[in-house]
């Protein structure tokens, strides 16, 4: 039976007419120009280190070639030798997609460069077709890698100076907060920026950005900084993109403040915005990161990354009309601040002014959750000074003037090690493997005790375990000048203190500036002059009071310990040796991101990032002969490097990278729209009342966390779509 029906398209409609897009040559100087017979296909955006990309093909007519000149077969565009036309599109010709805003503005959808053509020929004849592809504006960013850095002249005067020119371009690689290994200030991270107040002033641009300095400098106060993401996305933008001749930075002024990670504060499982107490936030130290030979892109993508950001390209017009590519900085974690957007679709309905969504295709993935990290760091590292004992037999028949000769340097290449060692050999006996008990008289085999240095924790479950422990030949104290001191073995004629321990603090000492060195396996030192029986001390230094304590300045190696004289300057007994050094501890920093309840599983998925060549733990333990120079309190150990803050924020920042399990897929609309741009997130799809949230704790103030627009694509050709490509996993470098 014949009948109609009215539809009642009330209310602003979501979606309308197609929109008329046109491709134009581009030139500052000639402004645009119309190609008629090329059309756009589609533009691809991806988040990241990724230039945009177009597609295009040509309209092959034999009526308006014959009218107009138009190419209508692919052997006058294919090539890069293709005739010159007015009508072909070259290689690197800069060209843009645009339609018209309402006011008649140019609505800037691309704009970019040509690259070579694809051909399509059949056997049919008059069936052929040529298209090429488009490499967005922001390509030119990817033509020159980083090579070299900017630093600024190390002297006290230079160092000071901010109007550039102390600033010297040089090949040295830009290697932000290098890794090295040392210990304490000298270990780990070093920072190498300019620091607070020190910022280049760039008279031609106004930029104000750090730059490199030597990152060995020991100087009062510090004139060093450790480079923060902002500090060298800052001076990467500055120095690579300063004339910004294809791609307009972000406000350089603003990074700072921008570029800072949050984490819950002490006491808080949740972060609420609204509860300033409920989180912290700051700065987050680079780790580690050499940008020499990425580009620009690359190396922008992996720092912001690290402060939970992304990057992005925005095409649009300037105030006179013309396309300009706009860098953009956008945050990609929880902590996101951009209001989310919703898709529309409502089943069983054709409605257009309540839908806008016309494919969906969404996945859950729960395997990829990852919501708790551990930092894994250096060991913590402990300064002592530790009295030593023979690791040989002495006998009192060795002291004779006949034998003594046998200890030579010399004489002992074909000797078996109990000989080669006597009189050579001093150290702590950490495993127990035999040393001479010079109170009881005997040889013991009893393991050094660490507990003083590594006490028990409060249970009384041992925190170390019987091994070696090798020195360091740099100590963490350090000078008046900010120096490292050097390891120092002490001899003493008056120490009473327990053997095979740390020092107590008393007797009187003088030190031995040569003719040892460290062993290189366990903690002790090895005499390594020609004859120990004339050993000498070098430079006479008296610490911890007291003169020149060894007569002549000479060591008499073997008869003080084989048969001690009766009279000065052993009295009967053998001599103390202190070592001063640096031991491992068996316990490193405990840095950890434990697992938050708004991530929405039961299971704690644990992963561990290895830092260990960036952060560390250094101290002084009151044992050690320079306790009270780097002002102890004669109590607890001074801690003279801890790098825990900047640890716990790498880890919580891990954390937040896939603690939510992930949504990707598409959404398809049936029209162009800007409304949806990469870094965008969706909250959910109205009509069916979907909601696209993937953490928990909402209802205790944490901010819900939504799938992320990693990918836009427009289609021109054969009918308009937008097409969002969605993903919640936020990107960090893989670096574990």
């Amino acid at each position: 039976m014949p009948g109609s029906f009215d539809l009642d398209y009330s209310g602003a409609p979501l979606f309308g007419n197609a929109l008329d897009v046109a491709v134009y040559a581009y030139s500052p100087d000639g402004g645009y120009q119309l190609i008629p017979n090329v059309v756009p296909v589609r533009v691809d955006r991806r988040e990241g280190p990724e230039p945009s990309a177009a597609r295009f093909r040509y309209l092959f007519d034999d009526t308006m070639a014959a009218t107009y000149g138009w190419p209508n077969s692919f052997v006058q565009v294919f090539g890069v030798t293709a005739a010159l036309n007015p009508w072909v599109v070259l290689p690197d010709q800069r060209l843009v997609i645009a339609a018209s805003n309402p006011d008649g503005s140019p609505w800037v959808l691309w704009d970019g460069f040509a690259e070579v053509p694809q051909i399509n020929a059949e056997g049919t004849p008059g069936r052929q077709a040529a298209s090429f592809t488009g490499v967005g504006l922001e390509v030119r960013l990817w033509d020159s890698p980083i090579s070299g850095r900017i630093q600024r002249d190390a002297d006290p005067s230079g160092i000071a100076i901010t109007d550039g020119t102390s600033d010297i371009s040089t090949d040295l690689r830009p290697r932000f907060n290098p890794s090295i290994d040392g210990l304490g200030s000298r270990g780990g991270s070093l920072p190498n920026a300019t620091g607070t107040g020190a910022d280049t002033i760039d008279p031609k641009t106004g930029n104000q950005y750090p730059v490199f300095v030597d990152p060995g400098l020991e100087r009062s106060p510090d004139p060093r900084a450790y480079w923060s993401v902002g500090m060298a996305v800052r001076y990467l933008l500055a120095t690579e993109n300063g004339a910004e001749t294809w791609v307009v930075n972000p406000p350089l002024t603003s990074i700072d403040a921008m570029l800072q990670t949050y984490q819950p504060a002490e006491g808080y499982d949740v972060i609420d915005p609204k509860d300033p107490a409920s989180y912290t936030f700051g700065p987050l130290q680079v780790p580690d990161f050499d940008a020499a030979n990425h580009e620009l892109p690359e190396a922008l993508s992996i720092l912001t990354a690290y402060a939970g950001y992304q990057v992005r390209y925005d095409q649009s017009a300037d105030p006179d009309g013309a396309p300009q590519t706009l860098l953009s900085l956008y945050r990609r974690d929880q902590w996101a601040t951009i209001a989310p957007k919703s898709v529309y679709l409502t089943p069983g309905m054709i409605d257009p002014t309540v839908n806008n969504a016309r494919d969906i295709e969404l996945s859950l993935d729960m395997n990829g959750i990852v919501n708790a990290y551990q930092v894994e760091t250096a060991q913590r590292r402990v300064e002592i000074s530790w009295i030593l004992r023979p690791l040989y037999q002495p006998a009192a028949a060795d002291a004779a003037a006949s034998a003594r000769a046998a200890f030579r340097l010399g004489n002992l290449s074909d000797q078996p090690a109990t000989v080669a060692r006597k009189y050579r050999w001093y150290g702590a006996d950490e495993c127990g493997d035999g040393h001479w008990d010079t109170v009881k008289s005997q040889w013991a085999t009893d393991p050094a005790d660490f507990t003083p240095i590594f006490p028990d924790d409060s249970d009384g479950t041992p925190s170390w375990v019987t091994r070696y422990r090798p020195g360091s030949k740099t100590l963490l104290s350090a000078d008046s000048d900010h120096r490292p001191l050097k390891a120092d073995l002490s001899i003493s004629f008056d120490y009473t203190g327990d053997p095979g321990a740390p020092w107590d603090g008393s007797g009187t000492w003088q030190s031995i500036r040569g003719g040892w060195k460290l062993l290189p396996d366990r903690l002790g030192i090895e005499v390594t002059c020609e004859y120990p029986e004339d050993w000498s001390v070098g430079r006479a230094s008296a610490i911890g009071g007291g003169n020149e304590l060894v007569p002549g300045g000479v060591i008499r190696g073997i008869t003080w310990w084989a048969a001690p004289p009766a009279g000065a300057p052993t009295f009967g007994a053998m001599p103390a040796l202190r070592l001063t050094t640096v031991i491992e501890d068996d316990l490193r920093m405990p840095i950890s991101a434990p697992k938050r309840i708004a991530s929405p599983t039961t299971f704690a998925r644990w992963r561990i990032a290895d830092r260990r060549d960036m952060f560390q733990h250094g101290s002084v333990d009151v044992s050690s002969q320079n306790y009270s120079l780097m002002g102890g309190d004669g109590t607890d150990p001074v801690v003279v490097r801890d790098d825990t803050a900047a640890a716990d924020a790498l880890a919580a920042q891990l954390r937040s990278r896939r603690e939510a399990p992930t949504i990707s897929g598409s959404i398809t609309i049936p029209y162009i729209t800007d409304y949806y741009r990469v870094g965008d997130r969706i909250d959910g799809i109205s009509g069916v009342n979907l909601s696209l949230q993937t953490n928990i704790a909402v209802d205790q103030g944490e901010a819900p966390t939504y799938p992320w627009i990693v990918g836009v694509s427009w289609v021109f050709d054969p009918r308009q779509e937008t097409h969002l490509i969605l993903s919640d996993r936020h990107a960090l470098p893989d670096r574990r």
